[in-house]
């Protein structure tokens, strides 16, 4: 699959996460009271299931696949490094905007935006890595 292609499917996998992550959060927060922190926490783990699927059988489907239990493991160690920049983020923003703080989906719109590069560089290296070419003598 050429990169630009798996460029866009990650665009759409993440943006489908994203819209999991923006639904369940609004709903935690507006219908249910929760505080956006805690309710920040149960959203992305709801999503990140998501995106994991999704990049597994559309982004990454060429590279090949690992024990699934082995494999989601390296995609949450991606993603825990990807929501700890995520969360810094949304955090400050809810934080100095009581705004966002009413609205959080207006904090989860750059945090995200901030966290998909590291993600990205991290699903390609780690979680969905190429085939291993032996070495030759």
């Amino acid at each position: 699959m050429g990169e630009k292609w798996r460029i866009v499917y990650f665009l759409l996998a993440g943006s489908a996460g994203f819209l999991v992550d923006a639904a369940i959060l609004t709903a935690l927060v507006s219908l249910a009271g929760w505080s956006p922190y805690a309710a920040r926490i149960v959203s992305f783990s709801v999503a990140v299931t998501v995106t994991w699927y999704l990049n597994r059988n559309f982004t990454f489907r060429d590279r090949p696949a690992q024990r699934i239990g082995h494999e989601y493991l390296k995609y949450a160690i991606v993603q825990g490094v990807g929501i700890t920049i995520n969360y810094g983020v949304f955090s400050v923003i809810v934080f100095l905007s009581a705004h966002a703080a009413r609205l959080p989906v207006l904090a989860l719109v750059p945090a995200s935006a901030v966290a998909m590069f590291a993600t990205y560089l991290g699903m390609h290296r780690f979680a969905f890595p190429r085939a291993v070419e032996p070495a030759h003598e």
